[in-house]
């Protein structure tokens, strides 16, 4: 509390016999003199406590400096430049006048919608540039939104500064149904054997436990009367195949991360001045990560201003070479990564998987049979 009032109010520095400084710190606390002492038998006193020291002391001090006059010292030089508190007093008075409007209005979220499409919509439930922010309720405005509203599904508003932002979800679209026109055949996209053919439209040209080839032709386009129609229905099969995964002995791996600031920069409201910045001698791989800190006048209170640091955050790798349990562990994981993504299109009726060493690491190789939906539609050319 003393290191305030010593700062606003100025002190003056004495200097007393060192030896001394223990006892004249005690007396000045009995008679609540502002005072700090430094190395050296030094005393800054507060100005205002200065005479009550000095009577207390007598001759046995040795004054050196003024001092620091403290904040209030500036009062007289503002008066000789009264152009800076009037610059002072008239941009607090500026931004006090344009927090009382929307500054901007930004929009989040927004994927096939444009923000000019949302701000229109906006505007037209009562939130737009210029509105006075004590005539916006956000809650109505949202409700008029999703009420009115063709493509937006969920909203929030919120106030950040002089800005509005405004996040959106979009209403998934649902497609319309494909009207089928003209005539088409259904034929294998695989070389399957036939285990299970349902039709509702065109007539089967093969039967179950048939074997057929890639692009033979399943269910016919022309029904059993000869008339051409577009076929319709399902053909499931056993298709066979193979995959494998390797993992190389030698790899790279991140050890750490380091950070390099390549920009800084000022923000106030939407412009953007740079201080410096510097992209030079970075590798081609790098990930931007930027440091925002926005200026407050008071605790809930921000200003327009926003100090921004970019930095580049770089990879250091380091070669690492696997032993062979390690190269197994990781096989193993890839190829059950490997069988989700088998799983999600069929069913699995048996797998046969053997793994072998190379020079340069370790292949797991997975022989597999599996139940799917093997036709697809092909159009028939309409003469």
């Amino acid at each position: 509390m003393q290191n305030k009032w010593l700062f606003l109010f100025g002190y003056k520095r004495i200097q007393l016999d060192e030896a001394k400084s223990h006892r004249v710190l005690e007396l000045f606390r009995k008679g609540n003199i502002i005072a700090r002492v430094l190395p050296g038998g030094i005393f800054e006193i507060s100005i205002f406590s200065f005479r009550r020291a000095k009577r207390l002391l007598g001759d046995n001090f040795v004054f050196i400096e003024q001092g620091e006059g403290g904040l209030f010292s500036c009062i007289p030089f503002l008066g000789k430049h009264p152009a800076i508190p009037i610059g002072v007093l008239a941009f607090f008075l500026m931004y006090f006048f344009l927090s009382l409007f929307v500054f901007d209005v930004r929009i989040e979220g927004n994927a096939s919608l444009t923000s000019e499409e949302i701000v229109e919509e906006l505007s037209d439930a009562g939130l737009y540039v210029g509105a006075r922010w004590k005539n916006i309720a956000f809650p109505e405005i949202e409700g008029r939104m999703l009420a009115t509203s063709e493509n937006v599904a969920w909203l929030n508003i919120y106030r950040r500064g002089l800005v509005a932002y405004v996040s959106v979800r979009e209403k998934e679209k649902v497609p319309d149904a494909i009207q089928k026109d003209g005539y088409a055949n259904i034929v294998s996209a695989y070389d399957a054997v036939i285990e299970e053919i349902t039709f509702k439209d065109g007539s089967p040209a093969v039967e179950v436990g048939q074997s057929v080839k890639k692009g033979e032709l399943l269910i016919s386009a022309f029904d059993q009367e000869g008339k051409p129609t577009y076929a319709k229905g399902e053909v499931y099969g056993r298709v066979y195949g193979t995959f494998s995964v390797f993992i190389p002995r030698t790899d790279t791996e991140i050890v750490r991360h380091e950070y390099v600031k390549v920009k800084k920069s000022i923000k106030f409201l939407n412009f953007s001045i740079n201080i410096f910045e510097k992209y030079r001698n970075l590798p081609q791989d790098y990930v931007i990560i930027e440091d925002k800190r926005r200026i407050m006048l008071s605790k809930d209170k921000p200003l327009p201003i926003t100090l921004m640091d970019t930095y580049a955050c770089l990879e250091v790798k380091n070669e690492v070479i696997r032993e062979d349990e390690e190269l197994i562990a990781l096989a193993k994981e890839a190829h059950e990564s490997a069988m989700l993504s088998y799983l999600s299109s069929g069913e699995i009726i048996f797998v046969r998987t053997h793994g072998e060493f190379c020079e340069d690491g370790y292949r797991m190789v997975s022989e597999i049979c599996m139940l799917i939906e093997i036709g697809t539609e092909v159009p028939l050319p309409v003469s």
